[in-house]
């Protein structure tokens, strides 16, 4: 079966191939690779809202299942940036290391709790579309460490860690992650339906 991932961050492709490596008849492609070219709105209020209309926007060109997400950081002492704009925090052309300092400065003499958040809808599967949502809770650094992982893994430590999720690599990040935790939930639904 094929299944699209509603994105064409070869990072988040690859990730998705990791997560459902253990179902061999599963064929994962990107937007580019299935021949959908989408850029829908994203004007939801939640995670969950944003990858629907991720998934909606990809399911009208298609009739593959398709897999959509939308994740992001929250910091609690900076409630009114990042969260379902992260990816877009300064512009989307700002490149990361700008964004991390940001961050960083914001925080100085604040709270630096955290949570990646990831919200995974699948639609085009069952009848009507199935969400999962998944949380890692952590802190903010106070400087970027590390060269693995993309967006902000850099300055995020999962609770339990030393080290920021560009430092701990790919194989505990996709153990751990706001993404492993929605994926575990999308796997165990799969391994019932499959």
């Amino acid at each position: 079966m094929d299944i699209v991932i509603a994105s064409n961050n070869l990072h988040k492709i690859e990730e998705y191939k990791e997560i459902l490596k253990e179902f061999k008849d599963l064929h994962i492609m990107s937007l580019k690779e299935a021949g959908i070219v989408v850029n829908p709105d994203e004007n939801g209020k939640t995670f969950e809202e944003n990858s629907l209309i991720k998934a909606k926007a990809c399911a009208e060109l298609t009739d593959k299942v398709v897999i959509a997400d939308d994740s992001g950081l929250i910091v609690d002492s900076l409630p009114d940036i990042l969260g379902v704009k992260t990816a877009r925090f300064l512009g989307e052309e700002t490149p990361y290391p700008q964004k991390w300092a940001e961050v960083i400065r914001l925080l100085e003499g604040k709270e630096r709790t955290a949570r990646f958040v990831c919200a995974i809808t699948l639609i085009n599967y069952e009848k009507e579309p199935v969400c999962f949502k998944g949380e890692c809770v952590g802190n903010i650094a106070f400087k970027p460490q590390g060269t693995s992982g993309f967006g902000y893994d850099p300055i995020f430590v999962p609770n339990g860690y030393q080290e920021t999720f560009a430092t701990l690599g790919e194989e505990i990040k996709n153990k751990i992650s706001h993404r492993a935790n929605a994926s575990k939930m999308l796997v165990s639904y799969l391994q019932e339906k499959l």
